[in-house]
């Protein structure tokens, strides 16, 4: 083989924004490209990479001439070596390539005034070798911590990485830091032409499939308790809503929501609708976080459930105590508040026995049970449903507490005043 050189038209102004770590990256991610073997050796201020693939040839340095495809192999557009070189021999870095029987030097030189990129070849000296070896002298930082170890299996799925917390792999190559607990790694595009990043809609969809299919555990658990704290910037919280389909291992998540959260837990819809369900003795968890929706009820599923079954009963069916009770307790609220008409009253008998009363419809239902056990304790029912037929709020709301205490405020004073009189 004869030596020459080739000549690129491509000044060092070009990817001005590139250093020796997008450029370290390039070449270790054409030597993942081969399929094969790779390793890779660093010294006090340089780095070998080494694969046993097939090597190249010289037609593989024009610019166009590529057989990558972006699915099989890490790079998809396959001009990364041209740049790479580019960006270290323009800061001074050496660089040696040895593929089979050739041996390939980048420099620059002098095109027109401008300083460009050519590329020396010839024989290599002594045994040709198999694949592709490129020395790279002269750095600063060698970025050990950057690459996952060589395995063209896992490099080249979608998985977690609980050992590198907050940072994002594609196909085995750091690309950046993420707001996480966790790392990942995904099988996609690494770069996007136009903006040197990744496509960050595709990045957010396979991270909310790997949410979704996870039967990691200590994942769930993790995920589980950034939902607890409402940490909204971590990156599961923010992607989750790209989640489609239910979970795949619905009884994991089940299990930790419940170990943090307790049974009895719901989603929240709305302030009043949560405040409710919280009445009823559940924990709601914020709602905008998609990612436990098929896991969680709702709180107003839970509210439904508490509207218990009743029967209407007529003033016949209680003891003429109970009666008396009743007629009381509703004729003192209303000359308290004379201003609202006699709440209407519904004598009723509900199938979960430990109801009291509800207000629905505009009307007041009462259980049986409350008026057969005495004046103070069906004047207590029927001034709680009473606060809320005037508020039309829900229990534990500002609205609600406001009537509760303006009617048995009036009650009071009523009753010291005749009590004066």
């Amino acid at each position: 083989m004869e030596k020459g050189t080739l000549s690129y038209p491509i000044s060092t102004g070009y990817r001005a924004n590139w250093g020796d770590w997008e450029s370290v990256r390039e070449i270790y991610q054409n030597a993942v490209d081969t399929g094969e073997k790779v390793k890779v050796t660093t010294g006090a201020n340089s780095i070998t990479i080494r694969d046993y693939g097939e090597g190249f040839g010289l037609r593989n340095l024009i610019i166009g001439e590529s057989s990558k495809d972006g699915v099989t192999s890490v790079g998809k557009f396959g001009e990364g070596l041209k740049f790479a070189l580019l960006a270290l021999v323009r800061s001074g870095k050496t660089v040696e390539i040895s593929t089979g029987d050739l041996r390939i030097i980048p420099r620059l030189e002098d095109t027109f005034g401008a300083n460009t990129l050519a590329i020396d070849y010839g024989p290599l000296p002594g045994t040709s070798i198999q694949g592709t070896k490129v020395k790279i002298t002269g750095l600063t930082e060698t970025f050990p911590e950057r690459f996952l170890p060589p395995n063209r299996v896992l490099n080249f799925q979608d998985r977690v990485l609980a050992d590198k917390p907050g940072q994002l792999f594609i196909k085995g190559i750091y690309v950046k830091n993420i707001e996480s607990g966790y790392g990942y790694n995904l099988n996609m595009e690494r770069e996007n032409p136009m903006t040197g990043d990744v496509d960050q809609y595709n990045v957010n969809r396979r991270i909310a499939e790997i949410m979704r299919n996870t039967n990691d555990r200590d994942y769930v658990r993790y995920i589980v308790g950034i939902v607890d704290r409402g940490e909204s910037s971590k990156v599961e919280l923010q992607w989750s809503t790209y989640i489609n389909g239910d979970m795949k291992h619905p009884v994991i998540w089940r299990e930790e929501v419940e170990s943090r959260f307790g049974k009895n837990v719901c989603r929240e819809t709305g302030s009043r609708e949560s405040s409710l369900a919280q009445y009823y003795g559940y924990r709601t968890v914020r709602g905008e976080y998609p990612i436990l929706h098929s896991i969680l009820q709702e709180d107003q599923v839970v509210i439904q459930k508490h509207t218990r079954k009743e029967t209407r009963l007529s003033r016949d069916s209680v003891s003429p105590e109970a009666r008396a009770n009743l007629d009381q307790a509703r004729d003192l609220i209303t000359r308290a508040h004379p201003e609202h008409n006699k709440p209407e009253v519904w004598i009723v008998r509900f199938e979960d026995s430990d109801t009291l009363g509800v207000c629905s419809g505009g009307r007041i239902k009462i259980s049986a049970n409350v008026l057969e056990s005495g004046f103070r304790k069906t004047l207590a029912t029927l001034i709680h449903e009473y606060a809320h037929l005037i508020s039309g709020a829900n229990d534990l709301t500002p609205e609600f507490e406001h009537a509760l205490t303006d009617v048995s405020t009036r009650i009071i004073e009523l009753q010291i005043a005749e009590m004066i009189v």
